[in-house]
Order: C-alpha cells, then sequence, then structure tokens
C-alpha cells in the first residue's frame, strides 16, 4: 500500500466486496497495534488507507481514584450540594455523581487546568440536552470544556388506562403515549467546546462503569486545550508572516543602509525620489499638448 493509501476502482460485485474485505482485515489481527485500518468510498471507488494510531491513544492512563465520600468537597461539588436538587438528578444517583465530579475535578486541577460552577440546580429537557448550559466548566490552556452530568432513562411500553382510552376516544387529538420513561441509576458525561479526540459522551455500560472511564475523560480535556494552544500559536504565526514586511522576510532593508541609517534619495523626502528639473517638467508639458 504506497503511501499507506491506495483507491479501488472499477464497477460490479468485486468493488462493492472491499468493505467486507477491510472489515475481515480488521478482525483478522495481521494490522499492527500501532497502525488502522480505514475504508470509505470516495468519488474514484473505495479508498483504504493505514494510517499511524495517535501517540495519545496509545498512552497508559493512569487510574483516576474516586472517593469513597465527600469529606472535602470542591467548591464547584458544594454548590451543587447546596442546591435542592443537585443537577436534576434523583436522590438515589446524586451522591455518586457528586463524587465523580469530585474525582475529575481534583485530576483536572493535578494537570493545571481550572474549574467553574455552572447551572448546578437543573436537568436540561431531553432534546436540549446537547445545547444546554454546562453544570460546570474545566478550562484547559484557556479552552474551556462544558459538562453536563445527566440521568438515563429506562424505557418500557406503555399501557393505556381506561381513563385515557376514553379520552382518545371522546376526544380525537388525545394521544395515548407508546413508551414509559423511568430514571435509570446510569449516568452520562456530555463534554462541550474545543475539538472532540477521543468522543465526546461516555455513559455506564454493561461491564463499564463510569468510574473506570474517568481518566478517559480527565485526557480528553487535556487533548481539548493542548489543541487550542496549538491552534492560536498557528494563528500567531500566520499573521507575523503576513504582517512582517518583505524586507525583514529576506534579510536585507529596502533601501541601502550607511552608518545605520537607510539611505533617501535628494528630492521628496522618504520618498526615494530624484529630483526632477524644471525644464524637464516644461518639456513634459508642451509634449501633452502638442
Amino acid at each position: 500500500m504506497a503511501g499507506g493509501r491506495i483507491v479501488k476502482s472499477g464497477r460490479g460485485p468485486d468493488l462493492e466486496k472491499w468493505p467486507s474485505r477491510v472489515a475481515a482485515a480488521r478482525r483478522s489481527g495481521r494490522i499492527p497495534e500501532t497502525k488502522e485500518l480505514y475504508g470509505n468510498w470516495c468519488r474514484d471507488g473505495y479508498e483504504i488507507k493505514l494510517v499511524d494510531i495517535p501517540a495519545w491513544r496509545l498512552a497508559v492512563l493512569d487510574p483516576v481514584p474516586v472517593p469513597a465520600r465527600l469529606t472535602r468537597p470542591h467548591t464547584v461539588v458544594r454548590a451543587m450540594q447546596n442546591e435542592r436538587q443537585p443537577l436534576g438528578l434523583t436522590k438515589p444517583v446524586q451522591g455518586r455523581a457528586l463524587r465523580l465530579i469530585q474525582a475529575l475535578i481534583t485530576a483536572a486541577e493535578a494537570e493545571g487546568h481550572t474549574c467553574s460552577a455552572g447551572q448546578t440546580g437543573f436537568a436540561p429537557p431531553s432534546h436540549r440536552r446537547r445545547r444546554a448550559h454546562p453544570h460546570f466548566t474545566v478550562t484547559a490552556q484557556g479552552q474551556p470544556v462544558g459538562f453536563l452530568v445527566l440521568q438515563e432513562q429506562d424505557r418500557t411500553e406503555h399501557v393505556a388506562t381506561e381513563k385515557e382510552l376514553a379520552e382518545a376516544k371522546k376526544h380525537s387529538w388525545v394521544r395515548i403515549p407508546r413508551l414509559d420513561y423511568t430514571p435509570s441509576e446510569r449516568l452520562r458525561f456530555i463534554l462541550s467546546g474545543g475539538q472532540p479526540h477521543r468522543a465526546s459522551e461516555w455513559a455506564d455500560a454493561p461491564g463499564r462503569a463510569l468510574e473506570e472511564q474517568l481518566a478517559e475523560i480527565a485526557q480528553e480535556v487535556t487533548l481539548r486545550g493542548e489543541a487550542a494552544e496549538r491552534r492560536r500559536q498557528d494563528e500567531a504565526e500566520a499573521a507575523r508572516q503576513k504582517a512582517d514586511p518583505l524586507g525583514s522576510r529576506h534579510g536585507t532593508s529596502p533601501h541601502p543602509v550607511r552608518g545605520g541609517v537607510p539611505r533617501q534619495a535628494p528630492g521628496i523626502p522618504g520618498s526615494g525620489m530624484a529630483p526632477r528639473h524644471a525644464t524637464d517638467r516644461v518639456r513634459e508639458r508642451g509634449t501633452h499638448t502638442r
């Protein structure tokens, strides 16, 4: 695979088999541990790429310890504790959520990041959960990363009551819901702001609780801060090059220098233009009037 990329062109069944071939190659175990194989349709056919896995994905992350009790809560966590219903969570999950946040904030501040509280007493509706104001914010190298801590919902099939059936029969606009939603004990962290690397959401999953994922979340904050700093440096360098005069870019002055002072031709000060004799101007006027 020259240059780590090939494009399979053509048409027909043979071309259509390449996605399954790439999937089989991924499962084969023959791809080097530091590489990833990608396949995508493109204008010229099916593109296959073998790329290096970023160093941050290969890094071994130290677990983030979660306190068993909140003996000395961070000011952000204390602000949440003072709410009537912290983060809009039900009572059974509040304690665990606050301990997870305490652990994450402690890890973030150990990296030199800063943390601040947001709107700590509510849970956004489901249709606005990815655009809502964060519960708290971690700022890494000037890049704010907002956090929402949400409680997952269990869905069950709704059994219509006699009253609902009677209302629906009486009024055509009445709609009986298909599902019932019940708060679960599972939590979800949603991140916003900055350039995503690993992901923007982490949640409790079968066999992998959020406690085991905190190191990845902490790393994600650091990566977004580093990306923002690189972007600022690139923009500053681009602005410097744009504003840099041509002479200094080439290491020379636009005019000869003698004794540290640029030489100026006699005539208009600073113009570098030689004086013109009066007869030259008269001769020019005479030329234009002919």
